[in-house]
């Protein structure tokens, strides 16, 4: 998908780590075959597991990971409201709710509602008072053989708090699920959102994927090693002295 690549053209990064994030994107890196996943040790290690099925992971890494493109988009859609003058990414912080005349945006925050909502905390509620519109955005990071389930996911979770908040304010709403699919395209255009933001929030997205990749296969060659070293009669490993890798990118 040509939406999934805005990094290459607008991103700022050494040739090596492009062809690192390169082999992530296309799912080009070889994990020990036949190995079960350290976390879970359930399934099998693959990259598509490791880096977005992993349910033990879900907590640190994939949370980080979420959180970290969730700030890239706070700090357009707060640029879009007046909200914030500064466009330095690095800098950002969201807060969980912050306002001025123009609109109202929660993050991560129960909505007050008057009837009992199962889901009512999204990723980013907005209550923008000029258009008289509410929209609520969730942010979903995935597989490509996952994407269109987690799109609708995404967005039928929060259809009750979105039909109740319209009949409580009398605005109409609107759901947008921030996932790289079909229709990203459509959805970086409601959000009014910037290219080289875009551009940031996917590399940052595709390092800390691969940083999850490569702290996984040290744990796992850590482990093993220590694990012959124990064995009566076994010869003990230098790892300077050995030429095999426990993660390879093809290139």
């Amino acid at each position: 998908m040509k939406e999934s690549s805005i990094w290459l053209k607008y991103g700022n990064m050494h040739l090596r780590e492009e062809g690192a994030l390169c082999a992530v994107q296309d799912r080009n890196i070889f994990l020990e075959k036949g190995f079960k996943c350290p976390n879970c040790n359930n399934k099998l290690k693959s990259v598509d597991h490791m880096a977005t099925q992993c349910d033990r992971m879900l907590s640190h890494d994939y949370m980080r990971r979420h959180n970290e493109a969730l700030r890239c988009i706070h700090l357009q859609l707060c640029l879009n409201y007046r909200l914030t003058k500064s466009k330095k990414i690095c800098n950002h912080s969201f807060q969980e709710c912050i306002s001025n005349d123009l609109a109202e945006i929660r993050v991560d925050t129960r909505i007050p509602t008057g009837i009992k909502v199962k889901y009512n905390k999204p990723d980013i509620f907005i209550l923008d008072k000029l258009r008289k519109e509410i929209l609520i955005v969730e942010v979903g990071i995935t597989s490509f053989d996952h994407l269109h389930a987690v799109e609708v996911e995404k967005k039928h979770k929060y259809d009750l708090l979105a039909n109740h908040c319209g009949a409580l304010y009398g605005f109409k709403t609107r759901l947008i699920s921030y996932v790289m699919t079909t229709y990203h395209q459509s959805y970086r255009k409601e959000l009014n959102l910037d290219k080289r933001i875009e551009a940031y929030i996917q590399s940052k997205v595709l390092k800390m994927t691969l940083e999850s990749l490569t702290m996984e296969a040290r744990r796992s060659s850590t482990f093993t090693e220590c694990t012959l070293q124990e064995e009566p009669g076994s010869q003990s490993l230098n790892p300077l002295k050995t030429n095999s890798s426990p993660l390879n990118s093809c290139e």
